[in-house]
């Protein structure tokens, strides 16, 4: 961008790198929760694996290694706690830096700060490709109020137009976030059995064939879809079922009309499920 320093931006991008990433887990990932073992994480194995699970709630990296014993290879899981306080001050002043540089551009020239713009979005964009520790808490935080402030500063969106997705989100800057915490909670339950990708898919994606077969029974499904449905724009009831996207567990085929209906007035026999259900739409998505 001719003229213009776009330092804040550099900066945050080498801090989003795959090599810094590795770089502060080895500086800032306590070692109180020992592994069953007795010596510390070496440095070669940072190079080598990701952690396999995050706890955003309390900032716990699971990982998983292959340790020799005397006769073979045995898979050890451990986790680690980050220290996420050191992760927050560090984006503060990203934070800080950046919605400087964007009010800069703009004052200088709108159309320089609209490709600006894009490009940050860019970075900030497609969370779920991310690596697992700026999946923590503290950096969706500093993702939403930096996409806010952008467009509180510019009055510009950037994101996809309705007409790109199936389901249309009422808030696109946080539909993947949420999204992948929805995926998490039925992923954990055992309801879901597909990747997170195409978790992801289903439900942006205008033309997607991947279809989300459930693993609970369909009073469940129908009654989960309802409460998420509170995210988009039009996914009633006759766009779910004419999506062909899910699939009941018991005749695993597409969610019918008729299936639909029973299903729907047979919730209360899952009174656990639907508890759970309640409990982490009021935490997560409300």
């Amino acid at each position: 961008m001719d003229n213009f320093s776009t330092k804040a931006l550099v900066n945050l991008r080498n801090f989003m790198s795959e090599q810094n990433i590795i770089d502060l887990i080895k500086k800032y990932v306590k070692e109180e929760a020992a592994p069953r073992r007795d010596y510390p994480i070496d440095e070669k194995m940072y190079n080598i694996i990701k952690p396999y699970k995050i706890d955003r709630e309390r900032g716990i990296l699971y990982f998983e290694e292959m340790i020799p014993n005397e006769f073979e290879l045995e898979p050890v899981s451990y986790e680690r706690k980050f220290e996420e306080d050191i992760l927050e001050k560090k984006l503060e002043e990203h934070l800080c830096s950046l919605e400087t540089e964007i009010e800069q551009v703009f004052i200088k020239n709108k159309v320089t700060g609209k490709n600006y713009c894009i490009q940050l979005h860019e970075l900030l964009g497609g969370i779920g490709n991310l690596h697992p520790l700026l999946h923590f808490n503290t950096f969706r935080k500093f993702r939403k109020d930096l996409l806010d402030y952008m467009r509180s500063m510019t009055g510009l969106t950037l994101l996809s137009d309705d007409g790109e997705y199936y389901f249309i989100p009422k808030d696109k800057g946080d539909i993947e976030i949420k999204l992948i915490d929805i995926y998490e909670f039925l992923d954990f339950e055992n309801w879901i059995n597909c990747s997170q990708k195409e978790f992801l898919s289903i439900f942006l994606e205008k033309n997607c064939h991947t279809k989300l077969q459930f693993q609970c029974k369909t009073p469940i499904a129908i009654y989960l879809l309802e409460r998420i449905s509170v995210l988009f724009k039009n996914m009633s009831k006759r766009k779910i079922l004419s999506s062909r996207r899910f699939c009941s567990c018991q005749t695993q085929t597409s969610i019918t009309q008729s299936n639909y209906s029973t299903a729907k007035h047979r919730i209360d026999n899952h009174s656990e499920e639907k508890e759970k259900i309640d409990i982490f739409v009021k935490q997560k998505l409300l």
